[in-house]
């Protein structure tokens, strides 16, 4: 399952390099308003996915787990944010600090649902959970750079 998770993960980190090239190399077709746009789009779902799966993978407290998707937001927000005129970089930087957060805060809630008060039965299933958390949010973050790489061509 670690292996899994690790594939997915990588996966995941390729999807945001390969979108921050390409949407690099454009960067001079856009606008300050569409690079506000992207960065908090982008920002938000890297760092939400990268957040949830790290919470899978690392078996630390949750409050380092916290802290390590913060800054991995923080960083990915910076970077989409700084397209064009730094203009967009707070919104990349608050969207990347949320994305994480809430990323290992789910990920936190799907092994121990009892943090939210759950029923401790769903944790039965913690292996399907965590699975299709896992293939839905790989989904998600490939459906939402397709949005922002085919708005660049319309």
């Amino acid at each position: 399952m670690k292996y899994f998770l690790f594939l997915l993960l990588l996966l995941n980190l390729f999807i945001g390099y390969q979108s921050y090239r390409t949407l690099y190399q454009r960067r001079r077709l856009y606008s300050d308003r569409y690079a506000m746009i992207v960065a908090m789009s982008a920002s938000f779902i890297l760092a939400f996915i990268i957040g949830l799966l790290f919470s899978f993978l690392i078996d630390f407290l949750i409050p380092v787990i916290v802290m390590i998707s913060i800054v991995f937001g923080i960083l990915v927000g910076v970077a989409f944010g700084a397209f064009v005129k730094f203009h967009s970089v707070l919104a990349g930087y608050f969207n990347g600090v949320v994305g994480g957060m809430m990323g290992a805060m789910l990920g936190a809630v799907v092994k121990d649902p009892t943090l939210c008060g759950l029923p401790a039965d769903a944790a039965a299933n913690l292996m399907l959970n965590t699975t299709l958390i896992s293939l839905f949010g790989t989904s998600l973050l490939l459906l939402t750079f397709w949005f922002i790489n085919y708005s660049l061509k319309v």
